[in-house]
């Protein structure tokens, strides 16, 4: 249903504006079908189905018009349990770089910091960071420094 019968209009399109209150909700509950579908097919061995469903979601809500969410930060963990570390890194290091970025900025304007985008920053970064080392990715020790020196630099 979520692939044939679902229609999911111009959520790919860069050029149409998605306001985050128009697309928070819609966007992270469809984010969340996909995990679970793909979830469910890995746990049965279906792997090729699994990352169907991952790459099926990703084509129609891309991080280039739909910012990848918390949600987007657990396919990290399925893509790496079916094999396809390839896509699982993409995912990675887009979202870790990006939260890095996100919490320098706040780091160096105090003023500026919005406490939920730095929470929302560091979950994101905590639930990549588990998923790497639960699957012993050589990319782990590289992003758990990143990861622990936000939050040793939002500490002090």
């Amino acid at each position: 249903n979520l692939t044939k019968k679902m229609v999911w209009r111009n959520l790919n399109n860069p050029k149409v504006y998605h306001h985050t209150e128009f697309y928070q909700l819609p966007t992270t509950m469809g984010r969340l079908s996909f995990q679970r579908l793909a979830s469910q097919f890995a746990h049965e061995g279906k792997y090729q189905k699994a990352k169907d469903t991952l790459d099926y979601c990703k084509r129609i809500m891309p991080d280039h018009s739909i910012p990848y969410d918390h949600v987007s930060a657990g396919f990290v963990s399925l893509y790496l349990t079916i094999g396809d570390h390839a896509s699982a890194m993409e995912i990675a290091n887009t979202m870790m770089n990006r939260n890095n970025q996100l919490l320098d900025f706040y780091g160096k304007n105090r003023s500026a910091s919005n406490e939920q985008d730095i929470q929302i920053a560091l979950f994101q970064m905590q639930i990549i960071v588990e998923s790497l080392k639960n699957a012993k990715a050589p990319e782990a020790e590289k992003y758990e420094r990143m990861f622990q020196q936000q939050l040793q630099k939002l500490s002090s």
